[in-house]
């Protein structure tokens, strides 16, 4: 299920973190599916 988030106003360090553990919920999502 993708969603779309707004991150207008954000700082670039916030939207670096975000990106980051989205990245390895994603990984370990991957993981648990095999």
């Amino acid at each position: 299920m993708k969603e779309k988030v707004n991150v207008t106003g954000v700082p670039e360090t916030m939207v670096q973190t975000l990106y980051a553990r989205a990245k390895e919920t994603k990984k370990a999502k991957c993981k648990d599916q095999r």
